[in-house]
């Protein structure tokens, strides 16, 4: 699925667990984005290199299950083996 990487903490330089969303910087402002429109991804193996500005191509076991991230409700979750820049 390509997106974009949305860390939850803004000082990380590489994250395990990040938000991916359609276009990047949705989540910096608020309101934040749809549920529908936010997948949690939850790296299965190594920790990700942060890159705000390039769409990534993230893949996994995409679920539906609404849970809270630091920026909302999310729709769909994702135990993800592979994130990079395409």
């Amino acid at each position: 699925i390509p997106g974009y990487m949305v860390p939850f903490d803004d000082d990380d330089d590489k994250v395990s667990q990040f938000v991916l969303v359609p276009v990047a910087g949705m989540c910096i402002h608020t309101p934040p984005p749809p549920p529908n429109q936010m997948i949690l991804v939850e790296m299965s193996g190594e920790a990700k290199l942060v890159d705000w500005n390039r769409q990534i191509m993230v893949y996994g076991h995409l679920e539906i299950e609404q849970t809270q991230s630091p920026y909302g409700a999310v729709a769909y979750k994702m135990n993800a083996t592979i994130a990079r820049a395409e």
